[in-house]
């Protein structure tokens, strides 16, 4: 294995490779209100202890591996999260509660971290399709071209722009689901 005898292009690919399933895991176990970018370089961190401990000669497939690694990782830091803050209890300095100071800031938070994972996501999705079907999401739906246009562009017939755009978007909800 590349990566294990410190291929750096090599442990780059297996990072990337798993990165949906870090996603994937911190949604699952930690919900969307943590600290999103601190729990995915943790996972990241776990994946290169995983590839350089990674033992082949046990049998185990490299990438079940990984996943229990992950997997295990997450369980334990969702175990160390055990205690609550009681937001609608007024603090001390005359009856304020948390939750009052927060509810402001809450939804623009909210807002900023689903916009940063749904586009994350989005561009890890990009990279999986084929570069035709990358170019018509691009052309249609970022730089607002028509179907038409991009079927006069690709010299293809309008019916076979709409299936090139439905296989994309197909493969695009697998990758990101």
């Amino acid at each position: 294995m590349a990566a294990k005898n410190g291929d750096k292009e090599a442990k780059e690919i297996i990072l990337r490779k798993f990165t949906p399933l870090l996603i994937k895991n911190i949604i699952k176990y930690f919900g969307k209100n943590q600290d999103f970018y601190d729990l995915l370089q943790e996972g990241r961190v776990v994946i290169l202890q995983s590839i350089r401990d990674f033992d082949e000669n046990l049998g185990v497939p490299f990438p079940g591996y990984v996943k229990r690694q992950i997997f295990y990782h997450y369980i334990n830091e969702r175990k160390k999260i055990r205690e609550y803050l009681i937001l609608d209890q007024p603090l001390n300095d005359g009856g304020f509660c948390l939750m009052d100071r927060l509810i402001k800031e809450e939804r623009r938070l909210e807002e900023d971290y689903l916009s940063k994972v749904e586009k994350e996501l989005l561009y890890i999705g990009l990279e999986k399709l084929t570069p035709k079907q990358k170019e018509l999401i691009l052309d249609y739906y970022f730089k607002g071209k028509t179907l038409k246009s991009i079927a006069e562009k690709k010299g293809l017939s309008y019916q076979s722009i709409i299936k090139l755009k439905a296989r994309a978007l197909k493969r695009l909800q697998k990758e990101i689901v």
